[in-house]
């Protein structure tokens, strides 16, 4: 169960039938590579290997290209038009029956197990899903901060469907346009120029569509992987095999086509077990499944046997997995996301995950996809019609029916956080706090939290949102991100990533009466050092905005320069060192951050992070304990950075870990309040808890 950061999930495209290009038969091996795809993104979601096992989706891609197209192209040539229509009902009955029922399911779930935060998420996805953009909201999401740690939605998985629909909408287009085109041009030889006019548009399709995604996988990746545009080329290629196919291969004999279809097949392999996803993806890498799908598919076209090397491919079990891999698919992602929300990896959940995709899988081929594809059967086909208006009915409903549950009211919330700490106060010798996170780590449920954990996103730290300009700043002054009287004696800075911005309330909290302000850089941390982000920007942000902010800061002289950074910048330096040489580095880049701040004449303080943990809106559902959510033991990479940021003379750190941690467990709330609301940022309300103990450490 991997589900990371652009790989998402990776769909079985939709084609029609395994007819080839410019033939009448079935062709089993294409069946049968659509089951080598499916099975491979199966295996990459439930087991995490094969490690390329999500290029899978680029061998479906080319496969619709090319039956898609080869099917239009030859309609073109054989009637002299091409129904759009016709082509659309057919989209419709094959795609929007088994999607409409796993859609109502998946909502239907989710509002049982989910969080209202993640169930509000859901339905978000599902609607951006029903509209056949899903790809377009999860590329918005890749390049938003605050999106990136959320964790994976149910249907997620429908990025892909929504490359195709959005592809299935614009090619037949173009294809009547050009068949238009080629008899106008040609006259009653037009017909025979199709080909040839389609053949040079999809590979300028193609050509324009690769470049971008070469552009793109090196600057935007999250956005890459996701486009549209930066998808065409795969779905372009199979389209140029169907054009071109028949005329290349038509001299083809035994011995050449099985050639094609070994190589491609070693190519697919070979992608499957080299292929990681922080490769450049989907260009140029994705070129390697791309190219040997499209030599598979040649090779059996035109064809009077059956290629010997695709027989396995052409085996029973192969076709009737590559004939069902569209109910696989759709099936398989959110019986993972339910699944992984209650379990843990495990022979178990592996046992589970598998066995639940195959059953609802063979159900909806048989029971929804077959029926709807095949009018024919008309008493099935009613019932079915039915239970689809029911599934619809209950999609509907769960999409628009809003939730409130598990929330409390804040006045509630508070009374009784509160009422908790106040517990925890009276029951303790010495460390009251100790004593609170001694409490969560042995509690076997549950209590009232403020924030809710239904909703933990709702206690963001003021200073991170809006239009403060604490965070990512577009200039810096004296009044950006400033609180506090103007004409305050003491002046306090607070500097780093949004990890220390999530610090400002406990900062605001501890020092009534000073000037404070924030400037924080998204995965920026406050050493002078070179990082290695997944978006370009972000580099250069880094790079360039560091210097501003330093400059910043010595023209103002504060008092104070507070400093904080998330545990796994450590693991992200552009040099690419790990373990004590990442330790050396950082520490060099601290001791470079302490020289540029001296002529600012401030005290500096480190706070170290409060350790990561699983993301609440993640780790908690309704059939949750607290030891789900609670962090054992303290990251080697926390470890490592505070090693190097500890023990200069002339800079005071502060070791926050027992601030959040008792007996190396590290709870996701304490004294009735919620600590993080994802994996590392904390909640206003803990961060205001911890100001009098920061206010100790600043002043008293």
């Amino acid at each position: 169960m991997r589900p990371a950061r652009r790989s998402g999930v990776r769909s079985p495209l939709v084609g029609d039938s395994g007819k080839t290009a410019g033939a009448g038969a079935r062709r089993a091996d294409i069946q049968g590579l659509r089951a080598v795809a499916v099975l491979l993104v199966i295996a990459d979601h439930v087991f995490g290997r094969p490690v390329g096992g999500f290029v899978g989706v680029d061998v479906f891609f080319v496969i619709s290209g090319f039956l898609i197209t080869g099917l239009l192209i030859n309609e073109g040539e054989k009637t002299g038009r091409i129904s759009i229509i016709g082509f659309y009902q057919r989209r419709a009955r094959r795609i929007l029956p088994a999607a409409l029922l796993v859609l109502a399911v998946t909502v239907a779930c989710a509002s049982l197990m989910f969080s209202s935060t993640r169930y509000e998420s859901t339905r978000s996805d599902v609607v951006w899903a029903l509209v056949f953009l899903e790809n377009w909201h999860l590329a918005a999401a890749g390049t938003d901060y605050f999106q990136s740690t959320l964790p994976p939605s149910p249907v997620q998985h429908f990025w892909s469907l929504a490359v195709e629909e959005q592809f299935y909408v614009i090619w037949p287009l173009l294809l009547i346009g050009l068949l238009w085109g080629a008899r106008r041009a040609s006259g009653r030889g037009g017909r025979v120029r199709v080909r040839v006019w389609a053949g040079v548009f999809a590979g300028a399709v193609v050509a324009i569509s690769f470049a971008s995604a070469l552009f793109q996988s090196s600057h935007e990746p999250a956005v890459a992987y996701f486009s549209t545009i930066a998808r065409a080329w795969e779905l372009g290629v199979g389209a140029v095999v169907a054009i071109a196919g028949p005329a290349v291969m038509a001299r083809a004999n035994g011995a050449a086509r099985n050639g094609l279809v070994a190589i491609g097949l070693l190519g697919l392999a070979a992608s499957a077990v080299l292929i990681e996803p922080d490769d450049r993806f989907p260009a140029p890498t994705g070129a390697i499944p791309v190219l040997a799908t499209a030599m598979i598919l040649a090779a059996g076209i035109g064809a009077k046997l059956p290629v010997a090397t695709t027989r396995p491919l052409g085996s029973r079990p192969m076709t009737y997995i590559g004939a069902m891999s569209y109910s696989l698919y759709l099936w398989h992602w959110p019986v993972v996301i339910f699944l992984g929300s209650t379990m843990e990896p495990s022979p178990r959940f592996y046992v589970a995950a598998l066995g639940l995709t195959a059953i609802a899988s063979i159900l909806s081929y048989q029971l929804v996809e077959q029926p709807f594809q095949h009018p024919e059967r008309r008493q099935r086909r009613y019932v079915l019609a039915g239970g689809g208006v029911l599934g619809v009915a209950l999609l509907a409903v769960s999409v628009l029916a809003p939730t409130t549950a598990g929330l409390l009211t804040p006045e509630e919330q508070e009374r009784q956080a509160q009422a908790a700490q106040q517990r925890a106060r009276e029951a303790a010798d010495g460390d009251w706090l100790q004593v609170a996170l001694k409490e969560a780590v042995e509690s076997t449920e549950f209590p009232a939290l403020s924030p809710s954990l239904d909703a933990p996103g709702t206690d963001i730290a003021p200073e991170m949102a809006g239009d403060t300009g604490c965070l990512n700043p577009e200039q810096f002054s004296r009044e950006t991100c400033a609180y506090g009287p103007v004409d305050a004696a003491d002046t306090a800075v607070v500097v780093g990533d949004s990890v220390a911005v999530s610090w400002m309330p406990a900062v605001r909290a501890a020092l009534p009466g000073w000037r404070v302000h924030g400037v924080g850089l998204s995965n920026c941390p406050f050493p002078k050092l070179d990082m290695k982000l997944d978006i370009a920007a972000e580099d250069d942000r880094c790079r360039n905005d560091y210097s501003d902010v330093v400059d910043h800061i010595v023209d103002m002289h504060p008092d104070v320069v507070i400093a904080s950074s998330a545990e796994f910048a450590i693991t992200r330096l552009a040099s690419g060192a790990v373990g004590r040489a990442a330790t050396e580095e950082w520490r060099d880049g601290v001791e470079m951050w302490r020289d540029l701040l001296e002529p600012s004449g401030a005290r500096l303080v480190i706070l170290s992070p409060n350790p990561s943990g699983p993301d609440p809106s993640e780790c908690y559902n309704r059939f949750a304990s607290p030891g789900d959510c609670a962090k054992v033991g303290i990251s080697s990479q926390w470890s490592d950075k505070s090693a190097a940021e500890s023990g200069f003379e002339d800079i005071d750190y502060v070791d926050t870990s027992s601030w959040f941690c008792w007996d190396n467990v590290c709870p996701i709330f304490a004294a009735g309040t919620t600590i993080r609301w994802d994996l590392m940022h904390l909640t206003a309300s803990y961060a205001e808890l911890m100001a009098p103990r920061l206010r100790a450490i600043l002043v008293d």
